[in-house]
Protein backbone atom coordinates (compact mmCIF):
# COMPACT_ATOMS: atom_id res chain seq x y z
CA UNK A 1 0.00 0.00 0.00
CA UNK A 2 1.97 2.95 1.29
CA UNK A 3 5.29 1.19 1.36
CA UNK A 4 6.86 -1.75 -0.34
CA UNK A 5 8.79 -4.32 1.62
CA UNK A 6 11.67 -5.91 -0.11
CA UNK A 7 15.26 -5.46 -1.00
CA UNK A 8 14.84 -2.05 -2.59
CA UNK A 9 14.10 -0.10 0.59
CA UNK A 10 11.23 2.16 1.56
CA UNK A 11 9.10 3.56 -1.27
CA UNK A 12 6.57 6.25 -0.40
CA UNK A 13 3.41 6.68 -2.48
CA UNK A 14 0.75 9.33 -2.25
CA UNK A 15 -2.66 7.99 -1.30
CA UNK A 16 -5.07 9.66 -3.77
CA UNK A 17 -8.33 8.15 -2.47
CA UNK A 18 -8.95 10.89 0.15
CA UNK A 19 -8.11 13.52 -2.46
CA UNK A 20 -10.67 12.06 -4.88
CA UNK A 21 -13.27 11.97 -2.08
CA UNK A 22 -12.74 15.65 -1.31
CA UNK A 23 -12.88 16.64 -4.99
CA UNK A 24 -16.15 14.76 -5.50
CA UNK A 25 -17.70 16.33 -2.38
CA UNK A 26 -16.70 19.82 -3.61
CA UNK A 27 -18.13 19.02 -7.04
CA UNK A 28 -21.47 18.03 -5.52
CA UNK A 29 -21.52 21.16 -3.33
CA UNK A 30 -20.91 23.44 -6.33
CA UNK A 31 -23.51 21.61 -8.41
CA UNK A 32 -26.09 22.29 -5.69
CA UNK A 33 -25.10 25.91 -4.92
CA UNK A 34 -24.68 27.35 -8.44
CA UNK A 35 -28.31 26.89 -9.64
CA UNK A 36 -29.55 28.55 -6.44
CA UNK A 37 -27.38 31.63 -6.96
CA UNK A 38 -28.57 32.37 -10.50
CA UNK A 39 -31.29 35.01 -10.56
CA UNK A 40 -32.82 36.50 -13.67
CA UNK A 41 -35.77 38.69 -14.45
CA UNK A 42 -39.19 37.62 -13.25
CA UNK A 43 -41.28 37.42 -16.39
CA UNK A 44 -44.99 36.77 -16.51
CA UNK A 45 -45.76 34.92 -19.71
CA UNK A 46 -48.88 36.02 -21.58
CA UNK A 47 -51.93 33.82 -21.57
CA UNK A 48 -53.67 32.77 -24.75
CA UNK A 49 -56.75 34.93 -25.40
CA UNK A 50 -59.74 34.30 -27.64
CA UNK A 51 -60.03 36.38 -30.88
CA UNK A 52 -62.80 38.62 -29.46
CA UNK A 53 -60.62 39.69 -26.57
CA UNK A 54 -57.71 40.32 -28.94
CA UNK A 55 -59.74 43.05 -30.68
CA UNK A 56 -60.45 44.66 -27.31
CA UNK A 57 -56.78 44.46 -26.43
CA UNK A 58 -55.83 46.20 -29.69
CA UNK A 59 -58.04 49.13 -28.67
CA UNK A 60 -56.32 49.24 -25.28
CA UNK A 61 -52.88 49.05 -26.90
CA UNK A 62 -53.50 52.35 -28.67
CA UNK A 63 -53.29 54.09 -25.29
CA UNK A 64 -50.43 51.95 -24.02
CA UNK A 65 -46.78 52.88 -24.35
CA UNK A 66 -45.08 50.37 -26.66
CA UNK A 67 -41.33 50.41 -27.20
CA UNK A 68 -40.46 48.41 -30.32
CA UNK A 69 -36.93 47.23 -31.06
CA UNK A 70 -36.30 45.97 -34.59
CA UNK A 71 -33.69 43.48 -35.76
CA UNK A 72 -31.42 46.34 -36.90
CA UNK A 73 -31.58 47.75 -33.31
CA UNK A 74 -33.69 50.75 -34.33
CA UNK A 75 -36.16 51.80 -31.64
CA UNK A 76 -39.72 53.13 -31.94
CA UNK A 77 -42.05 54.46 -29.26
CA UNK A 78 -45.65 53.98 -30.39
CA UNK A 79 -44.44 53.79 -34.04
CA UNK A 80 -42.33 56.97 -33.78
CA UNK A 81 -38.58 56.47 -34.36
CA UNK A 82 -36.32 57.34 -31.42
CA UNK A 83 -32.55 57.19 -31.02
CA UNK A 84 -31.30 54.97 -28.20
CA UNK A 85 -29.56 57.98 -26.63
CA UNK A 86 -32.90 59.85 -26.45
CA UNK A 87 -34.95 56.85 -25.31
CA UNK A 88 -34.85 57.59 -21.57
CA UNK A 89 -35.93 61.21 -22.04
CA UNK A 90 -38.76 60.27 -24.44
CA UNK A 91 -40.04 57.52 -22.13
CA UNK A 92 -39.91 59.85 -19.13
CA UNK A 93 -41.81 62.47 -21.15
CA UNK A 94 -44.47 59.93 -22.22
CA UNK A 95 -44.90 58.56 -18.69
CA UNK A 96 -45.17 62.01 -17.10
CA UNK A 97 -48.84 62.49 -17.91
CA UNK A 98 -49.95 58.92 -17.28
CA UNK A 99 -51.38 57.22 -14.23
CA UNK A 100 -50.40 53.83 -15.63
CA UNK A 101 -46.60 53.63 -15.61
CA UNK A 102 -46.59 50.43 -17.68
CA UNK A 103 -44.43 49.92 -20.76
CA UNK A 104 -44.69 47.15 -23.32
CA UNK A 105 -41.47 46.09 -25.02
CA UNK A 106 -41.79 44.42 -28.41
CA UNK A 107 -38.49 43.11 -29.72
CA UNK A 108 -37.44 41.18 -32.78
CA UNK A 109 -36.67 37.55 -32.05
CA UNK A 110 -33.22 37.79 -33.64
CA UNK A 111 -31.95 40.36 -31.12
CA UNK A 112 -29.36 39.48 -28.51
CA UNK A 113 -30.91 39.16 -25.05
CA UNK A 114 -28.45 41.67 -23.59
CA UNK A 115 -29.70 44.48 -25.84
CA UNK A 116 -33.27 43.88 -24.63
CA UNK A 117 -32.08 44.00 -21.01
CA UNK A 118 -30.44 47.37 -21.79
CA UNK A 119 -33.79 48.70 -23.05
CA UNK A 120 -35.52 47.36 -19.92
CA UNK A 121 -32.93 49.10 -17.72
CA UNK A 122 -33.41 52.39 -19.59
CA UNK A 123 -37.20 52.18 -19.21
CA UNK A 124 -36.91 51.37 -15.49
CA UNK A 125 -34.57 54.35 -15.09
CA UNK A 126 -37.12 56.58 -16.83
CA UNK A 127 -39.77 55.75 -14.23
CA UNK A 128 -41.58 52.70 -15.58
CA UNK A 129 -43.14 50.69 -12.75
CA UNK A 130 -44.20 47.67 -14.80
CA UNK A 131 -42.57 46.34 -17.94
CA UNK A 132 -44.25 43.70 -20.08
CA UNK A 133 -42.62 41.88 -22.96
CA UNK A 134 -44.76 41.31 -26.04
CA UNK A 135 -44.12 37.95 -27.66
CA UNK A 136 -44.99 36.71 -31.10
CA UNK A 137 -47.60 33.99 -31.19
CA UNK A 138 -46.74 30.57 -32.51
CA UNK A 139 -47.06 30.28 -36.25
CA UNK A 140 -49.51 27.67 -37.46
CA UNK A 141 -48.18 25.19 -39.98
Amino acid sequence: MGMEVGGRGIRNEINVVPLIDIVLVLLVIFMVIIPLSQKGLDIKLPEKTPPKKQEEKKKEESKNLVVSVRADSSIDINSEPVAKADLEDKVREELAGRDNKMIFIKAAGSLVYGSIVDIIDICKGAGAETIAIITEGRKKK
